[in-house]
């Protein structure tokens, strides 16, 4: 429903999911912000980007499993098999593919040409920026109705068209990264790098 302030009502929110979504859009604004300072204004490789975003990244996703949680026990309303699936797959990302082989993975890309003597290149960097920007978006959407009890218009814009752009791409960002880790995860031999090498080969 419309507002008088121009954006969409909902029930005022619960302080533990106002919380819970403030930080995770925190902790993606920080991922974020750290990407593009070192690749843009440090000059840095993927490598370094991947030395500094580790831990954090890690964090920020695996706290998402919160989110199937918050489904199944009736917090939020969104379907559970969805959410679990959801999140399984950039768990699947980070822990089946980036966590195991961050040499391959953190250290190439596929390049799709150069623009103004900028390279373009899908991999990690382009995977950071895709989760980042889109799970920033998204967290503030979620907060901004916690707090607000309605969501303003830039935010829902931004939320239901964004994704435009950010699910492509990121997309094929996963993509790349799991082509670059598989002929090692394929070599490597262990049950668990079989299981993946078999889902990505």
């Amino acid at each position: 429903m419309l507002t008088s302030k121009g954006g969409f009502a909902y029930n005022h929110g619960n302080p533990y999911l106002l919380l819970y979504n403030a930080a995770s859009c925190g902790g993606w604004a920080y991922v974020l912000y750290i990407t593009l300072l070192i690749t843009c204004m440090k000059n840095g490789s993927s490598q370094d980007v991947y030395q500094e975003v580790e831990i954090p990244l890690k964090l920020v996703q695996t706290a998402a499993v919160l989110e199937v949680l918050h489904s199944a026990v009736g917090l939020v309303r969104s379907p559970v098999a969805i959410t679990a699936m959801q999140v399984a797959s950039r768990l699947w990302i980070l822990w089946g593919i980036l966590a195991p082989v961050p040499g391959p993975t953190t250290g190439g890309g596929i390049v799709l040409g150069e623009v103004g003597g900028f390279r373009l290149q899908l991999g990690l960097v382009t995977l950071l920026v895709a989760w980042g920007i889109s799970e920033v978006i998204r967290y503030g959407f979620f907060a901004l109705k916690e707090l607000l009890g309605y969501v303003p218009y830039f935010a829902m814009w931004l939320r239901y068209t964004g994704f435009i752009v950010l699910y492509p791409m990121g997309v094929a960002s996963e993509l790349t990264l799991a082509y670059l880790a598989l002929p090692t995860i394929k070599s490597s031999g262990s049950c668990s790098s079989g299981m993946t090498a078999d889902l990505i080969s």
